[in-house]
């Protein structure tokens, strides 16, 4: 294994360079947290089931930009350290800066060991490895032993975490991006009684099943069975066609949706 060569004197420049580069691309200037915030308030319809999101309004042209120049910045924040040596120098370093604090430590040669840590956490951004390595260092991990340092495979979780409130804001700005036009927006009076009608209309279509169902009663056994099966299927495409459509019986139908379809009694 190729051993990694630490120089302790650059520590504090290696410190210096995560303040100035990664720490600027995680943290959102005003305007672009404002700008999403914005649009996640006009959020009107959030379906669970991967359809559109819709909202009273969605970004223009020139915010759009924004947010992908944005969504771009977090990429690369979160693009791991891999091979690029600059990235595997700056994960060393801040290894090396860890196992100083402790005393078991300080007579040893730590670069072997300092090596495998590198190959093990090389799936993550260098900035991660550098703030879990200074929060164990300051004792701010709780979980972790302040007489020993942690593992590598401890120490990966221990970075792993950092990442989640990137990971989050990008995953808003991606959904944001996707947000199409509501038609109208409703109260949310308006909208609860939309949702109820149109559960009343597919309430009313299983009535109306149920009714033909007893009508005409199986004449036999295997009749009856052949039945159940036909049912069932024809019961699994509505739904599956109510999910294509934006239906859903638990919780209503999407603005966009009430827009086309007519809810009455036949």
């Amino acid at each position: 294994m190729q051993q990694m060569k630490v120089d302790i004197p650059t520590i504090r420049a290696q410190e210096r360079q995560l303040a100035s580069s990664s720490s600027s691309n995680l943290t959102p200037a005003p305007a672009i947290a404002a700008l999403v915030n914005r649009y996640d308030s006009l959020v009107v319809w959030r379906p669970q089931d991967g359809s559109r999101v819709e909202a009273r309004a969605i970004p223009n042209a020139s915010e759009r930009r924004e947010l992908e120049q944005r969504i771009g910045d977090l990429r690369s924040a979160l693009r791991p350290a891999g091979l690029a040596m600059a990235d595997r120098e700056r994960v060393g370093a801040a290894v090396a800066r860890m196992f100083a604090g402790y005393p078991s430590q300080r007579n040893s040669d730590p670069r072997a060991t300092i090596a495998t840590y590198v190959l093990e956490l090389e799936s993550l951004p260098a900035w991660a490895v550098e703030r879990a390595c200074e929060a164990v260092r300051l004792g701010k991990v709780p979980e972790v032993n302040p007489d020993f340092p942690p593992s590598s495979v401890r120490l990966n979780q221990i970075a792993a975490l950092e990442l989640d409130v990137a990971k989050a804001e990008k995953g808003k700005i991606e959904a944001l991006l996707e947000v199409v036009q509501s038609p109208g927006h409703r109260s949310e009076a308006e909208q609860a009684e939309a949702e109820k009608s149109a559960t009343a209309w597919l309430e009313r279509r299983d009535a109306r099943a149920k009714k033909l169902a007893e009508v005409n009663r199986p004449s036999s056994e295997k009749e009856l069975e052949r039945r159940q099966f036909t049912e069932t299927a024809s019961r699994e495409f509505f739904l599956r066609e109510c999910r294509a459509a934006g239906i859903d019986p638990s919780r209503g139908v999407s603005p966009s949706l009430l827009k086309t379809l007519e809810v009455r009694d036949e």
